[in-house]
């Protein structure tokens, strides 16, 4: 591989990114666009059925409906790392230690050091997506570079319990409000509420509640994870299934300005269907060095002469977009 032509290098890094995390794997799509800005049909569930007709009548007619059509821009995430010749010749994290032979091989640590830095960027990137794709779904809107999304999440499905209807208390009707909420989704989207995704406080006050207790059932917990292809460290954990939905603890956090956030707030559930149509639009990466990009993320590298640094670079323009808002409920239950 020629780690100068960002041709190889955006292939080699494509045909081996980190694995998505938990809901951008589970529950978004992904397109790829040529473009800078992307057109997304918005659509509507529906609940029609086809009628009945006499012999010999002429067909029902069925006009296409219930979807809008929008134009949204992309941005850029654009990540680049540097590394010094002192840098080639250091041990790297994991690399055994050795006294013999002398010094390094410089070229190929150089090589080693930008695969494993290239990785490191693509995950900041996935974490990134993961972070504005539960943002979408939280707040019903996305806010990227000035500009705010909103997808048209009705009121009614982003609950906020209060007093004695929270979670917390012992008068909380947890599969009350889970079987409400499964009718909502049912109704205004024709979709089927499939997993419930708990914050911290809330999951506690869910397997706190002595009903609740009773009607979880636990007993396969690790065939259904393996069944998903969940990998360890996606930032979800299985915790059984209630009612037929299956409960997840999600545990990811992002850097907040130098505090530990929750990406999902403690406090917050959501009730999602996994047929949901929601997708990850990556729109075109325009580079002078290397041309214009259809790709999910691309790669490159470049030296400067003084100082004598090679830089390694990464760039995506990803866009999670929520194409069926009637397909989630987002509650806050404590």
């Amino acid at each position: 591989m020629d780690i100068t032509s960002p041709i190889e290098l955006t292939q080699e890094l494509n045909e081996h990114l980190p694995p998505s995390r938990f809901f951008t794997s589970q529950f978004f799509g992904e397109q790829v666009h040529g473009t800078v800005g992307v057109m997304v049909d918005i659509v509507k569930g529906s609940t029609k059925i086809a009628p009945y007709g006499h012999r010999g009548a002429e067909a029902t007619t069925a006009y296409r409906d219930g979807y809008e059509t929008k134009t949204f821009n992309t941005y850029p995430i654009n990540l680049k790392r540097p590394t010094t010749a002192i840098d080639m010749l250091k041990r790297m994290p994991g690399e055994a230690v050795t006294f013999v032979g002398g010094a390094r091989n410089a070229e190929a640590a150089a090589v080693a050091m930008m695969a494993h830095d290239q990785a490191e960027l693509a995950n900041m990137v996935n974490r990134a997506i993961e972070k504005y794709s539960i943002d979408a779904l939280v707040n019903g809107t996305l806010t990227v570079a000035g500009e705010t999304i909103d997808f048209g999440v009705k009121a009614s499905h982003k609950v906020t319990k209060n007093g004695t209807d929270k979670w917390d208390g012992n008068a909380a009707k947890i599969v009350d409000d889970l079987e409400d909420w499964q009718s909502l989704i049912a109704q205004d989207s024709g979709l089927t509420g499939t997993d419930l995704v708990l914050g911290k406080s809330a999951r506690k006050a869910l397997l706190g509640d002595a009903n609740v207790q009773k009607l979880l059932d636990i007993r396969n917990v690790n065939g259904l994870t393996a069944e998903l292809n969940l990998m360890v460290g996606r930032g979800a954990r299985y915790l059984g299934n209630l009612g037929g939905l299956r409960l997840w603890a999600y545990d990811e956090i992002y850097d907040n300005a130098g505090t530990p956030t929750a990406m999902v707030p403690d406090a917050k559930v959501i009730l999602i269907s996994k047929d949901i149509r929601a997708t990850v639009h990556y729109g075109a990466i325009d580079d002078v060095q290397g041309g214009r990009f259809a790709t999910k993320m691309f790669s490159k590298t470049w030296a400067t002469e003084d100082p004598s640094v090679q830089w390694v670079a990464v760039k995506s323009a990803p866009l999670p977009v929520i194409e069926q808002a009637d397909g989630y409920v987002v509650a806050t239950v404590v």
